[in-house]
């Protein structure tokens, strides 16, 4: 696999205060069937990877299940499971899930895994809900939807009262407080889909929104879901729940978190602040404030946020943005200037000249070229 590509996030988790993991595709690659697992660590300034041969989508922490350690789990797109602590990564897979896989059942791709309670669970296409059983048995929380076929999807879904169909929904996301009190948002005929499930059966949330649900966040005793056209909903099946979508917002929002007394949110495209009913842009730097938000998260006094290209941690009233080694590396050696030394092998232009392509080895200087725009700079251009 390459070693000189710039990177682009896809999803992650906060670990603690000074720790965050996260998924991330390399941009000279395709993005399909691998994936590159970061750590980065606040106090060092360190950052570690590993690389997994699957397309991850989620990735959840696991800091209760024992004293002694945390694990992360990722989930791949077609039920691939890898429990990491920081060192060792054990896998293990979802049967029937997914649609590539050669455990798959056409299903569809699997979207979310969390840890809640103590419990792991997993969400995706055709209603799949998936709680790990033990050590090694993963089974569907509802009926035994797994290990039927695709047409007989629809029939089983409709011996639960008040669920949809099951080919038509997508669920995006899962959480809760527990086995007995979990939530999942999603999309079902076009129309957003909140359900709730008490340990023995599922009830369905009256419509809110035509637009897809994509994520659930906690915060006290309520739930706070996400959805695309600037959807955002707060409540709780038993206290009833509050729409509060901007129509001025035509993004999508992806995740959200209340800090310091307002409630941060990442959208598609710029991260929000809600404060007494008002929606307000947060301007952090101008080739950051507009290029795309993933995922807002609390730990302790801390506020993380991943973009597509960089980690932000806000310590309260500071803010600190965290950029990948590989971007920098590439950045570096993306533009030389003349009569400096070439940094990588392979081949470099110049828009100072028609037809400057050529090859270059590492250490070879940059020739200067006359030119009216002044100083010239080299590009790279691959080593093909």
């Amino acid at each position: 696999m390459s070693k000189h590509s710039s990177v682009t996030y896809k999803t992650g988790c906060a670990i603690s205060e000074d720790m965050y993991y996260m998924a991330s595709t390399l941009d000279a690659v395709s993005e399909y069937g691998f994936t590159r697992m970061f750590m980065y660590d606040h106090i060092d300034i360190k950052w570690y990877y590993h690389d997994l041969d699957f397309t991850v989508v989620q990735v959840c922490l696991d800091d209760v299940t024992t004293f002694e350690e945390k694990f992360v789990y990722s989930l791949g797109e077609d039920g691939e499971v890898e429990k990491f602590d920081g060192v060792d990564g054990l896998h293990d897979f979802i049967p029937n899930s997914g649609l590539n896989a050669d455990w798959s059942d056409g299903l569809g791709y699997l979207n979310s895994i969390k840890l809640i309670g103590k419990d792991l669970y997993a969400c995706g296409g055709s209603g799949q809900i998936y709680k790990k059983i033990g050590s090694n048995k993963w089974a569907s929380i509802n009926i035994e939807i797994e290990k039927q076929k695709p047409e007989e999807a629809d029939e089983l879904f409709s011996t639960l009262p008040d669920f949809p169909d099951a080919l038509n929904v997508e669920i995006y996301d899962i959480n809760g407080f527990s086995e007995n009190d979990l939530y999942i948002v999603g999309q079902s005929f076009d129309e957003g889909l909140v359900a709730h499930y008490n340990g023995v059966t599922w009830s369905v949330m009256p419509k809110f929104t035509p637009a897809a649900l994509l994520s659930i966040s906690l915060f006290n005793k309520d739930i706070i879901i996400c959805g695309d056209h600037g959807s955002l909903i707060i409540g709780n099946i038993k206290d009833g729940f509050n729409r509060l979508t901007s129509k001025g917002i035509e993004y999508g929002f992806n995740s959200a978190a209340f800090y310091n007394d307002s409630l941060y949110i990442a959208s598609q495209k710029y991260l929000y602040t809600l404060k007494d009913g008002v929606y307000s842009k947060v301007k952090i730097r101008a080739d950051i404030d507009d290029q795309g938000f993933h995922k807002v998260e609390v730990k302790g006094k801390i506020l993380w946020v991943l973009t597509l290209k960089f980690i932000l941690r806000l310590d309260g009233s500071n803010w600190s943005i965290i950029d990948n080694p590989s971007n920098i590396e590439l950045n570096k050696i993306n533009s030389v200037k003349s009569n400096e030394i070439c940094p990588q092998q392979g081949y470099w232009f110049t828009v100072a000249q028609e037809n400057s392509r050529q090859y270059f080895k590492q250490g070879d200087i940059f020739p200067h070229l006359k030119s009216d725009w002044g100083d010239v700079y080299w590009q790279f251009d691959g080593e093909d």
